[in-house]
């Protein structure tokens, strides 16, 4: 195996694990937006925090990539 193709492998690897907090992304600001539809924008503190925690895990897995997957693991 070339060390091309163990690199492209490593980044999937980030990727892969991106996807999750991406997903949780998309549902907090779903809910955000509901919320505040509905005259809940008091109610809406925490999923923002989650919205921004899952925003900055995905940053660091893009610029870290491996490296961050693998502290993910052993924490």
């Amino acid at each position: 195996m070339s060390g091309k193709a163990c690199s492209a492998d490593r980044n999937d690897r980030a990727f892969q694990v991106a996807w999750g907090p991406l997903a949780a992304v998309h549902r907090q600001a779903n809910a955000v937006v509901l919320l505040h539809r509905y005259s809940l924008g008091g109610d809406i503190s925490l999923n923002r925090r989650a919205l921004l925690e899952h925003a900055a895990r995905i940053r660091w897995l893009g610029e870290d990539g491996v490296e961050a997957v693998e502290t993910m693991n052993h924490a």
